[in-house]
Order: C-alpha cells, then structure tokens, then sequence
C-alpha cells in the first residue's frame, strides 16, 4: 500500500459553477419569486466562480458561507424550499471537499 500523502488527489465535482446552474435551474422552474433575491444571488456567485478560477480557495469560501445564508434567510420567502435544499447540499459538499484539500495542502506543506 503506497501511504505518500502527495499522490492524493480529490476530485471535487462541484463549484460555483455547480451551485450558479443549481440557482438558474430554480428560477427556470419558479421556485425563486423575487428577482432582486435571484440577482443578488447570482452576484456572489459569479464573483466565488471568478475567485475559485483564481485558486483563492478561502475568499471562495468565505463567499459561498455567506451565499448560504442568504438562501436560508429567504427559504420559504422567495425560494422554495426544495431549491434551498438542493442548492445547500451542493453547497455543503463543495464546502466539504474543499476544506479537505486545504488541509491536506497544509499537511504536506507542513511536511516539506
């Protein structure tokens, strides 16, 4: 069993670019009422996609945290449920994954 920490590489399947189609395909359905929700929305989003292109993972990060609180806030509101949920669970597993590359990125620097 090779154990070298370098060769590991975790796939991420989900982006900004996840969460921004996760977003058009509600408003497509309707599930998102209000177009100043739904273009604030997109705003943060399209800057995390910019940014995450860039590698500045944490600034991501940072943007796609406050993303989900503005979904949860209007939950109900001016976005389906169903839609929240959906986009949140992206939303977690990108947040997931990414914290575990950071952390094995520290590891290995830590090691050098």
């Amino acid at each position: 069993m090779d154990r070298d920490c370098r060769k590991v590489r975790i796939e991420d399947k989900v982006s900004p670019e996840t969460l921004i189609q996760d977003i058009k395909g509600c408003a497509d359905l309707g599930l998102i009422k209000n177009y100043g929700v739904l273009n604030s929305l997109f705003s943060k989003l399209q800057n995390a996609d910019r940014l995450y292109r860039l590698g500045r993972l944490k600034e991501t990060q940072n943007i796609v945290k406050a993303f989900g609180h503005d979904l949860s806030a209007q939950k109900g509101r001016h976005i389906d449920e169903k839609c929240v949920s959906a986009a949140q669970t992206d939303m977690d597993f990108f947040m997931g994954v990414n914290t575990v590359q950071e952390s094995l990125k520290r590891y290995l620097i830590e090691k050098r």
